[in-house]
């Protein structure tokens, strides 16, 4: 799951769904279909994602921008992320065997 907030998107409704778009680094731009979560003073942005292509996106680039109606909304600098994530990814196949099967 990506999730990304902001104190000053007071505008979002929460679980209203919000096309967004994703650029990480260079590559080609992810459209997503986020929901928003609201719990004052946080508003929040989200989106499921299994994609190993956008994890290995994110682990290569220095930074993330999200837009919305064509208006860059947040610019993140991804300085020691690589790191980071290559620790979730083991800690995720490590734990993979203890979770639920998916009903679908």
């Amino acid at each position: 799951m990506v999730t990304i907030h902001s104190k000053n998107w007071t505008s979002l409704e929460n679980r209203q769904h919000y096309p967004i778009t994703i650029q990480l680094g260079d590559h080609n731009p992810w459209e997503v279909n986020a929901m928003a979560s609201v719990a004052k003073p946080i508003y929040m942005l989200g989106s499921l994602t299994r994609s190993e292509k956008f994890m290995d996106q994110l682990k290569s680039s220095d930074v993330l921008r999200i837009s919305y109606n064509n208006k860059i909304v947040a610019r993140l600098e991804l300085k020691g992320v690589s790191g980071a994530m290559a620790d979730v990814l083991e800690c995720q196949k490590y734990m993979q065997p203890s979770l639920p099967k998916s009903s679908q």
